[in-house]
């Protein structure tokens, strides 16, 4: 089941590449089944033809002030619109979500010998505009980040 599973993302994500789109369901699910002896057991109840919905843009973090989250701080963060190559995209204008997690967290199983690494909880996520490529973002931090 492991296999099939690590199989199937890296088929669907191109080995975790940022510069290519996720492959089809159907195509991903094929070439991660090889003929296993698992194989017979899954079945993919989607349209096989079917993409993720991969970003578009990307968000280049420039700045966040303060560096160090402490609670009921305000937290200013600017970053730009840039396209997958790089590029700002200093004529693009709407909003964005901004999402801030906690740190990052992890969790070893040893009957499973399985390490897991895992976003920390949310600590702010909101809509904030972008104008001319630019994003800025105001928050304040929760009480109960210590």
């Amino acid at each position: 089941n492991t296999a099939l599973a690590e199989s199937l993302y890296n088929n669907l994500f191109h080995g975790k590449s940022d510069s290519q789109p996720s492959m089809r369901l159907g195509d991903a699910m094929f070439l991660s089944m090889n003929g296993g002896i698992n194989y017979q057991k899954y079945h993919l109840y989607a349209d096989p033809t079917m993409h993720l919905a991969d970003p578009q843009y990307s968000i280049k973090i420039e700045s966040i002030e303060p560096d160090t989250l402490k609670a009921l701080a305000t937290v200013k963060v600017k970053a730009a619109v840039t396209d997958q190559s790089g590029t700002p995209l200093n004529d693009f204008s709407g909003s964005a979500v901004l999402q801030v997690f906690d740190a990052v967290d992890s969790l070893y199983v040893p009957a499973a010998n399985v390490h897991y690494t895992y976003n920390g909880g949310t600590v702010f996520k909101g809509l904030v505009s972008v104008k001319n490529g630019q994003l800025t973002g105001n928050f304040i931090v929760p009480n109960w980040l210590r």
